[in-house]
């Protein structure tokens, strides 16, 4: 049995993403070296068991990566992986493959930030991308890990309200175009506070 983490990329997925993306696409990259990334990589257990990471575990620890490289909240990063095929090749993954939920992302966050090991993890792999960073002409990180997981938290919790706040102007517009009384200052106030998250993200 194989002891690496990823199986090889699926047919389909290597000649839709070769088709569209060039050998120096960052994910096509990642897709290349990811047995690499997690190469004698362990995780202890809270029993102080020590294990591999699981497949799903490697793919968290990525995802995570990515949505900062992309500044993408969690429900983008969702809809990216279950769409793009340039992540799927990163992931290793067939074109069918359905996606994650959005709950899934933070809950790995939360872990992250709450597991020394785990933290230690994701910096190890974000030193071994350097070089992928490198050829591919991105930027390196300049953030530790545990920076990076709490951009990234406090992306998707701007998002979560930022979609908050249109949901209550579409309410508020609503109301308006059928009769009923809005309060001028309130739109104002809505309005500006919509502003200021979409610029923040």
């Amino acid at each position: 049995m194989s002891s690496e983490i990823f199986p090889p990329v699926p047919t389909e997925t290597a000649r839709a993403a070769r088709s569209v993306f060039g050998r120096s696409n960052f994910y096509l990259a990642t897709g290349d070296q990811v047995n690499s990334l997690f190469s004698g990589i362990i995780l202890e257990d809270p029993h102080g068991r020590i294990h591999k990471p699981s497949r799903s575990q490697a793919m968290l620890y990525l995802i995570t990566i990515f949505q900062y490289v992309e500044t993408l909240p969690d429900n983008s990063a969702a809809d990216a992986l279950r769409l793009r095929t340039d992540w799927k090749y990163a992931l290793h993954l067939p074109l069918t493959y359905p996606g994650l939920s959005a709950s899934s992302f933070c809950e790995f966050r939360k872990w992250l930030l709450s597991d020394r090991t785990g933290e230690q993890t994701l910096q190890t792999i974000l030193t071994r991308l350097s070089e992928v960073m490198l050829v591919t002409g991105k930027p390196c990180f300049s953030l530790p890990s545990g920076d990076i997981v709490r951009k990234v938290c406090l992306l998707s919790r701007l998002a979560m309200v930022w979609d908050s706040i249109g949901e209550i102007l579409g309410v508020l517009a609503g109301r308006g175009l059928h009769g009923g009384q809005v309060d001028l200052a309130e739109l104002q106030l809505q309005g500006a506070l919509l502003r200021h998250f979409q610029a923040i993200l």
